[in-house]
């Protein structure tokens, strides 16, 4: 007979494995959209910049529900929301930049400032969440996930980068092909950290 914390940590290594299974399935996922789409798999407004974007509109919305379903992290997953909403935004950087003067995606900054501007308005409150969360299993989940979107995706699909190492000038679809496949696994990554948020510490099953 297990103890109630017992089953919470088998119930989360479950979970941990089913990320990790579904990080599987984006890769597999993204070849075979590949096998279909061939050299159009990621242009502009294709069909894998669309999932990227469904999955920071999830993203997005799960962080909404667990603001309303987890009081312990109202304001910091209205905070997180906005982040996700910001880099929709910037997903969406060439529609946006045809259909607003001036400032095109840009303005999607504003969700940061306001963010930040809540964040600090209830900052009581979010630093509380913040410990919370830095206690949590979705806080290194999140720092996976930001790590494998900015400095693995941004840097190892950097031009100058892949200009240096093929020694080619014309590098786009190969710069698009590392940067973009490597974003979408990093925003799945980012999926699974907003859905642990729902479930409390295996050792805090009475939260």
């Amino acid at each position: 007979m297990m103890t109630d914390t017992e089953k919470s940590t088998v119930l989360s290594a479950i979970r941990q494995i089913l990320y990790c299974a579904g990080c599987f399935g984006v890769a597999f996922l993204q070849h075979a959209i590949a096998a279909v789409c061939k050299e159009k798999t990621f242009d502009e407004n294709g069909i894998l910049e669309n999932l990227q974007l469904g999955e920071l509109l999830l993203a997005c919305a799960l962080f909404l529900c667990v603001s309303f379903c987890r009081k312990n992290f109202h304001k910091l997953s209205v905070v997180f929301a906005s982040l996700c909403i910001f880099a929709a935004c910037r997903e969406l950087d060439s529609f946006f930049d045809d259909h607003i003067p001036l400032i095109g995606w840009k303005f999607a900054f504003l969700f940061i400032a306001l963010a930040v501007v809540y964040a600090l308005k209830n900052w009581r409150q979010t630093r509380e969440e913040l410990f919370n969360f830095f206690r949590h299993p979705s806080f290194p989940m999140m720092c996976c996930a930001i790590t494998v979107i900015i400095p693995v995706a941004q840097c190892i699909g950097h031009r100058s980068f892949v200009v240096n190492v093929l020694q080619v000038e014309h590098v786009g679809s190969i710069k698009e092909f590392i940067e973009e496949s490597i974003e979408t696994a990093g925003y799945f990554i980012l999926i699974c950290s907003a859905i642990e948020l729902f479930f409390p510490p295996a050792n805090q099953t009475n939260n």
